[in-house]
């Protein structure tokens, strides 16, 4: 037979039809009667209609088809094909019956009930297991970070005794401070004595310069054609004193004072090494003004002047001079 809702055919004596799901109960009830349906849309036209209540479009006998009574069980009328030829769309005045698989139940719709209710408690428990498996509630010391043990500070911050540096200095001793004070006072000693044979030098060095412009000077002035190669050889004898003074400065600057036994000597023996340097830094500058064209006297020596006190003495030869006798170093004991 043929489904008047879908025009699916279908078994004899089914009472649901197995594409549509509509029911067929009312369906197979029906009174036999001609049908006329509508030539645009295939609906089913009630009688006496001017127009067709699904699409709207108006009806003359000539447009309406009229189809002969068709038993669903095919008992009358052409066979299934010229049926399914004759009738290109069946749209049934008989109202659908809900049923648990109508078109327009609710159980089609939307998933059921008890599928909300399974798929909840599901994502509940998983939840759930995950945060208890993640905060171990009843391991409060899971993520703690504190020692749980105490630990032994009884030696903390002792370094021990060392007597030889490791590492790449392996197997160099280590100076004692008494060692290094003897050091200190050898260096000390040798400098105060490398210092007065320099004062004696730098004093023969001016006087030497002063007597050789006093020969080549006339009114005031020498004439740089007659220089002698006295102020050449002198000019050379005040640049090596100068060296040797700035080589003692240098070695002073090393010296370790850190244990505080010869700090101020150390001081004072800087101090009288910084005089001579001066002293011997204005006579080599006198030199050069000498050997370089300077033809006034005056301009030669002003080095040395702008340096010198009342008595035209360089300021800082008197202050070697009168500090050199007290400062000599004196030996002492490390603490």
């Amino acid at each position: 037979m043929i489904c008047p809702f879908c025009g699916t055919h279908i078994d004899d004596g089914l009472t649901v039809c197995p594409a549509c799901h509509a029911s067929l109960g009312a369906a197979a009830h029906a009174p036999k009667s001609e049908r006329h349906y509508c030539a645009s849309c295939g609906a089913l036209i009630p009688d006496g209609a001017t127009t067709c209540p699904s699409c709207g479009m108006p009806l003359t006998s000539e447009d309406s088809i009229m189809m002969h009574p068709l038993s669903l069980d095919g008992e009358e009328g052409s066979d299934e094909s010229q049926q399914a030829d004759a009738m290109p769309r069946i749209v049934s005045a008989i109202p659908n019956v809900e049923g648990p698989f109508s078109v327009t139940s609710a159980n089609e719709r939307m998933p059921r009930r008890r599928v909300f209710i399974f798929a909840f408690v599901a994502a509940l428990a998983v939840v759930g297991g995950s945060t208890l498996a993640i905060t171990q509630p009843w391991n409060p010391q899971a993520y703690s970070t504190k020692a749980t043990e105490q630990a032994d500070t009884s030696k903390a911050g002792y370094p021990g005794e060392v007597s030889k540096l490791s590492g790449q200095d392996k197997g160099i001793s280590v100076k004692s401070a008494a060692d290094i004070d003897a050091e200190t006072f050898q260096t000390l000693s040798d400098a105060y004595t490398q210092m007065a044979d320099l004062r004696t030098k730098l004093g023969d060095s001016e006087a030497r310069l002063r007597s050789d412009l006093e020969a080549e000077t006339v009114n005031g002035d020498i004439d740089p054609s007659a220089q002698s190669d006295d102020l050449t050889s002198g000019y050379d004898d005040a640049k090596q004193n100068a060296s040797d003074v700035a080589a003692i400065v240098d070695s002073l600057k090393s010296l370790d004072s850190d244990s505080g036994t010869y700090a101020d000597q150390v001081q004072n023996i800087q101090s009288l090494a910084g005089w001579l340097e001066s002293w011997a830094e204005d006579i080599s500058s006198s030199y050069n003004r000498a050997t370089t064209g300077y033809v006034r006297v005056d301009a030669i020596l002003s080095p040395l002047t702008n340096d010198a006190d009342d008595n035209g003495t360089s300021t800082f030869q008197s202050q070697f001079d009168q500090n050199y006798a007290s400062w000599q170093p004196q030996e002492k004991q490390s603490d």
